[in-house]
C-alpha cells in the first residue's frame, strides 16, 4: 500500500519491537455513511467551435441526470500503543455498487505527544494546510452538503501524503500559537505524462491529487508549515497562514508552490469559515496549451457560513451558503484564463446526534480556455439531498 516509503515501514518497524504487547492493544471502530440522492443536475457544455471539436463535441450540449448513490463509506480504527501515542487509521470505501470499486486510505499514521505541548505524526497524514484540509473535508465534519469544487476535485480532499509532521503550541493570553512544519513525497507529473503537471483534458487531468503517490518521483521531498493564532481572546476564532513546496518534474527543477490564508469563526453559534488560496507552477508544458505559459498562477477563495435559526420538534434546523471563486492564468502573458465560480445554499437538519440530512441547490460555472482556439465552458445547477450517519 505504501511501496516506497521506506521511512513508514521502519517507523512501524520501531514501534513493534519497541512495544510487544501491541498484539494485545485494543483497536476501537468508529465510522461514516455518507448517501446522496440527486434530484436534479442539469450541465451545459459550450463554447467556441474550434474548442468543442478539440473534445469531438460538434454543438452546445445539455445533460440532464438524477439518481441515488453512496457517496462514501468510512471506517475508522484508532489503538492505543502507549500513553500519549496512538495510531490511527481511516478506510474509505467509494464507487459502491454490488462491488466496491475503490478502496481509499485517507490517512494511516503514528501519533505521539510529548511533554512541553509537542508533538509528532508519521505516516500518511493529513497536511497542515489550510483549516478545511484537516476540519472539514468528511460530510460529517460540515453543516453544507458539497465541499469547494476547486479545493476536492482539483487539489483533492483531503490532501494527505507520506511523511512526517510536528506542531508546537505556545499558550498566550492573548491566543494560542500553533506551529505546524512538514516533509512529504510531494506532488509529482501527471502519470500519463510526468513532464506534465496539468492537462486540459477532461475530465480527470485536470486534477492534480492524482499527482500524489506513494514514493518520492525525483528525490526532492516535498516541504511546508502552518502558523496558526486559536483562540483569539478567549473565544472560537482562529486565523493561520500556510505554505507548500515542492520540486514536481523527474528532474526536480521545476518547483510547485502554494499559499493559503485562513479564517475561522463561531460566534453566537454563527459559523464562518473562509480561506484565501495561490498556486505557483513553473516548467509545465501540460497547462501551456489551455494559459499559452510554461509558468501559471492560480488565485481564488471559498467561504462557507451556517446559523442555526429554527427547531423542528427539538431538531436543529440550519441554513447555509457557500460561494468559491478561482482562476488560473499564464505569469508572462496575457493568454486565456481558467475561471471556476461556484454558489451553494441549502438546509440541514439534525434529528439525532449521529444523523444530519442535508438538502442543497448549487450552481458552478466552470471556463477552460484553449489556446488559440477559444473558450470550452461548463455550467451546472443541481439539487442533492444527503444523510450523513456516523457510528
Amino acid at each position: 500500500m505504501f511501496h516506497g516509503s521506506g521511512y513508514f515501514r521502519t517507523t512501524l518497524i520501531l514501534s513493534a519491537l519497541a512495544y510487544p504487547a501491541i498484539t494485545e492493544a485494543k483497536i476501537q471502530f468508529t465510522g461514516y455513511g455518507d448517501f446522496q440522492a440527486t434530484a436534479h443536475t442539469g450541465a451545459r457544455i459550450y463554447g467556441s467551435p474550434p474548442a468543442l471539436a478539440t473534445f469531438k463535441i460538434n454543438d452546445a450540449t445539455s445533460v440532464h441526470s438524477r439518481g441515488f448513490n453512496v457517496n462514501n463509506v468510512g471506517l475508522f480504527a484508532t489503538t492505543n500503543l502507549r500513553e500519549n501515542m496512538n495510531f490511527l487509521v481511516d478506510l474509505t470505501y467509494r464507487q459502491i455498487a454490488n462491488t466496491v470499486k475503490e478502496i481509499r486510505v485517507q490517512y494511516a499514521y503514528l501519533e505521539h505527544f510529548l511533554p512541553n505541548d509537542y508533538s509528532y505524526r508519521a505516516g500518511k497524514i493529513t497536511l497542515p494546510f489550510g483549516y478545511y484540509n484537516q476540519n472539514r473535508f468528511y460530510a460529517f465534519q460540515r453543516v453544507e452538503l458539497t465541499a469547494p469544487v476547486f479545493q476536492s476535485a482539483i487539489l483533492g480532499l483531503p490532501i494527505a501524503d507520506v511523511g512526517a509532521s510536528g506542531q508546537k503550541r505556545f499558550p498566550t493570553q492573548a491566543a494560542r500559537i500553533d506551529v505546524d512544519v512538514y516533509a512529504v513525497n510531494g506532488y509529482g507529473g501527471l502519470a500519463a505524462d510526468p513532464q506534465k503537471f496539468r492537462s486540459p483534458t477532461l475530465p480527470g487531468a485536470l486534477a492534480v491529487s492524482g499527482n500524489l503517490a506513494a514514493a518520492d518521483k525525483n528525490g526532492k521531498p516535498g516541504f511546508g508549515g502552518r502558523v496558526t493564532f486559536a483562540e483569539i481572546a478567549g473565544r472560537k476564532i482562529e486565523t493561520g497562514v500556510s505554505y507548500y513546496v515542492d520540486a514536481w518534474n523527474p528532474a526536480g527543477s521545476k518547483y510547485f508552490q502554494m499559499w493559503n490564508g485562513h479564517f475561522h469563526a463561531i460566534v453566537d453559534r454563527l459559523d464562518l469559515v473562509a480561506e484565501y488560496l495561490h498556486l505557483d507552477v513553473s516548467g509545465d508544458a501540460g497547462f501551456a496549451a489551455a494559459v499559452g505559459d510554461t509558468h501559471w498562477k492560480t488565485d481564488g477563495y471559498f467561504a462557507t457560513v451556517s446559523y442555526p435559526l429554527w427547531k423542528i420538534q427539538d431538531m436543529p434546523l440550519t441554513p447555509f451558503a457557500s460561494s468559491e471563486w478561482t482562476y488560473s492564468r499564464g505569469h508572462h502573458n496575457g493568454g486565456g484564463q481558467e475561471k471556476l465560480s461556484g454558489y451553494r445554499a441549502g438546509l440541514a437538519l439534525q434529528p439525532w446526534d449521529m444523523v444530519r440530512v442535508k438538502l442543497e441547490y448549487g450552481f458552478l460555472n466552470y471556463v477552460l480556455p484553449l489556446s488559440g482556439q477559444g473558450d470550452l465552458r461548463l455550467d451546472i445547477h443541481s439539487v442533492i439531498m444527503g444523510l450523513v450517519v456516523t457510528f
